[in-house]
């Protein structure tokens, strides 16, 4: 059976040849000749890799992706027993085609006269390449190269090992041999006494050749080198080792992955998890994209592979980042379709790059220099993000839940326009005009829309910090209106004291004990008005004034504090993050028609300060562990707690809401 193969991206052409090869098949019955067909050079390749190298090869050269002098290249390193024909419009290849030693080179448009007669002369070719006249003793042996095992020489007799076992031995110089196997691929000298026929050799041990049949051929120590590349190339074995086009596919996969889980680290506004279970995340992220890759590049069908890669590498790598980053989930959203929005455009803009800088260059060159002009495209956007939008999104608190969606579905609309370009995008066959200019459209709108709504980000932050700015205002007037009444109220202490004391001392002169206890019992019930919940002044003031709002609205008011009376947490920042927390919760408490109960607990554990507050709630959402509508009040704890590094956490629980805040000072 005669093999042949064709490989030809022109829709047209392919099939005309096809349909040649067909009737020459149909006119020489006796090769016996199965046909199959290509669209690509990698296709082709993939598939030589299973099911072998085929006899002969019809191959296109001005093809994408890969010249068709490179592609038969890669398949002459892999078998030397393919003779290749070029068919090609262009006559600018042929020295190159010639130096392969192609078997013909044909023009197109061509006849099926010119391609019959040069098939014609190849099987002729190779009928004499694979066979051996031998004379032994005698008789003239008419044996296929194909079973010959080995070459063993000796004197002037050459002995033939056969696959089926039989020896025939033929007097001849090495002149002579040499002249008997020129032109004959796959047969090798191995030393002064053999030579081989590696399409035979089972294993290459190191020192010897082992055979079939089991033989072993020692291998001299100059020779080792040599024939061990010789062997490989001829398995394929290291074909992707020292093709420098394979080598640039393994850097700029790489190199993909780094940069993916490095735009992780600049993506995230706030971490969710641990830095140890972060890192094994990402790390679990990029053995899923390499599994990916081996997978989908070395099981699927080659029109399936690209799409099914992209798939699985865009699910993975957003459950990763929805995961580990601590974001509200559109918000998270926004900031993947926006980062893959940024991946097309430096991709798609490195392909274009280097087709102008590089037009004549090298596959390999052409995807090292797309790889560097792909990171330094999106690289320096990731790190403006990082320092500008990072520190801008996340003191936004007017964006909610609608915003973030639109935000994200215009993304989405414009990745998807990103894709469908990428799709029509053929470097080797040049840049298409309209192409370029919808390519360059679409990347000036979505860059004007970016701006657009970075802007409105930027208006909206500068509306927070301000009313952030008058909410502490507002906070400070009240701690100072909390001092001030609390001054007064130790000088009335003070003043009245002297009364008492003064009362006190001279019932004592009279001996009126009875009197004494009555006037400290009435002291005392006047006091129990007035309750002390903890040393700190301002706190105390602070958890008396609320107690009476929530005796006015009828809510049941309980707290817990030992604060001490001198704090490490400054006392606007605590009568701050206190005053919201419980306005939140009486808050809540009116709106659901609640009498409460509000629970305050507020303690000193080493130098940390816990503060909670629990309160009745009714359909209160939480995102990431705040409240999914944040008012400005949750903002001012938030911003107020990190200033101690500190935490805040909400939780709700059998409708009662419990805000925890945690402060290290």
């Amino acid at each position: 059976m005669l093999k042949i193969a064709i490989c030809d991206d022109d829709t047209g052409d392919r099939e005309r040849i096809a349909e040649d090869l067909r009737v020459y098949a149909a006119a020489h019955q006796e090769h016996s000749i199965e046909m199959t067909v290509y669209s690509s050079a990698f296709a082709m390749l993939d598939a030589f890799e299973k099911a072998g190298c085929p006899d002969i090869a019809l191959l296109d050269i001005c093809m994408p992706g890969m010249l068709g002098t490179e592609l038969a290249r890669d398949i002459l390193r892999c078998s030397e027993n393919t003779d290749i024909l070029f068919l090609t419009t262009s006559s600018d290849y042929a020295v190159d085609a010639f130096a392969l030693h192609a078997a013909d080179y044909i023009q197109k448009p061509y006849t099926q006269e010119k391609l019959s007669a040069s098939l014609d002369r190849v099987i002729a070719l190779r009928q004499e390449r694979t066979w051996l006249l031998l004379p032994c003793e005698g008789e003239l042996h008419r044996i296929a190269l194909e079973d010959v095992l080995y070459i063993e020489a000796d004197g002037k007799r050459r002995s033939f090992s056969l696959a089926s076992g039989r020896k025939l031995t033929a007097r001849l110089t090495a002149a002579q041999l040499q002249d008997c196997l020129a032109g004959r691929r796959g047969m090798i000298p191995c030393g002064a006494s053999y030579v081989v026929n590696l399409a035979h050799v089972r294993c290459f041990s190191g020192t010897d050749l082992i055979m079939d049949g089991g033989e072993r051929i020692p291998v001299p120590r100059r020779l080792r080198a040599q024939i061990k590349q010789a062997y490989f190339l001829l398995r394929g074995g290291q074909k992707r080792m020292t093709d420098p086009r394979y080598i640039g596919t393994i850097l700029y996969v790489g190199l993909a992955i780094f940069a993916a889980l490095l735009a992780a680290g600049l993506l995230m506004q706030e971490r969710r998890r641990s830095v140890q279970r972060t890192v094994l995340l990402w790390g679990a992220e990029g053995l899923i994209l390499l599994l990916d890759l081996y997978l989908c590049f070395g099981l699927l069908p080659a029109p399936l592979r690209l799409p099914v890669s992209l798939t699985v590498g865009f699910l993975s790598y957003s459950a990763v980042f929805i995961a580990v980053s601590a974001d509200g989930f559109w918000k998270k959203v926004y900031l993947l379709i926006t980062f893959f929005c940024v991946c097309c455009i430096s991709w798609s803009g490195g392909l274009y790059l280097c087709y102008f800088l590089l037009p004549d260059r090298p596959m390999a060159v052409k995807y090292l220099v797309r790889t560097a002009l792909h990171i330094v495209m999106a690289l320096p956007i990731l790190l403006a993000y990082r320092r500008y939008g990072r520190p801008l999104l996340r003191e936004v608190s007017g964006f909610r839940k609608q915003s973030w969606k639109l935000l994200s579905a215009v993304s989405a609309i414009y990745f998807f326009l990103f894709i469908a370009l990428m799709s029509r995008i053929r470097l080797d066959d040049g840049v298409e005009p309209d192409t370029l200019f919808a390519f360059c459209s679409t990347v000036c709108t979505y860059a004007s829309v970016s701006v657009l709504s970075i802007g409105s980000i930027f208006y909206m932050r500068r509306d927070a910090r301000e009313a952030l700015v008058k909410q502490k205002l507002e906070y400070l007037a009240s701690y100072m209106e909390t001092v001030s009444r609390a001054e007064r109220e130790s000088r009335r202490i003070r003043h009245d004291k002297r009364h008492h004391d003064a009362c006190i001392a001279a019932m004592a002169r009279a001996g009126d004990t009875d009197g004494i206890l009555r006037y400290l019992e009435q002291e005392q019930a006047v006091a129990e008005n007035f309750p002390a919940w903890c040393p700190h002044p301002m706190v105390n003031e602070l958890l008396r004034s609320y107690a009476e709002k929530a005796k006015a609205a009828g809510v049941a008011f309980t707290a817990q504090a030992d604060t001490p009376a001198q704090s490490d947490v400054a006392d606007v920042d605590f009568v701050a993050i206190l005053a919201n927390l419980l306005e939140n919760a009486l808050n809540a408490c009116t709106a659901a028609h609640s009498a409460g109960p509000i629970r305050v607990h507020i303690r000193n554990v080493g130098k940390k300060a816990v503060l909670a507050v629990s309160n009745p709630c009714v359909n209160l959402k939480l995102e990431n562990g705040l409240p999914a509508e944040r008012s400005v009040g949750i903002d001012s704890i938030v911003s107020a707690a990190e200033r101690y590094q500190g935490e805040v956490h909400y939780k709700v629980e059998a409708g009662v809401c419990t805000a925890c805040v945690i402060l290290n000072p």
